[in-house]
């Protein structure tokens, strides 16, 4: 294997390994919270409140727990 093949294969292994495993959640995000809004939308019936809550709940502290900036900002607000 010559060393543009090793740099591509490179590449592709970061790729499968760092890239597609933070899209592919991000993506699965998206998805339920678009069903979330649809069920309320359209009045499905698909999630109960409680359902709704749990996962609502644990999206916000996933997405606080990636951005600990908002997460201070957030406290400070609450202090005043």
């Amino acid at each position: 294997m010559n060393s543009l093949e090793e740099s591509i294969l490179g590449g592709l292994k970061y790729g499968l390994k760092e890239i597609v495993p933070g899209n592919t959640e991000a993506i699965l995000t998206a998805n339920i919270l678009n069903a979330i809004d649809l069920d309320d939308r359209f009045q499905l019936g698909i999630f109960s409140n409680a359902e709704k809550k749990a996962i609502i709940t644990a999206e916000k502290e996933k997405y606080l727990q990636h951005n600990p900036y908002i997460k201070r900002k957030i406290k400070e607000e609450n202090k005043r």
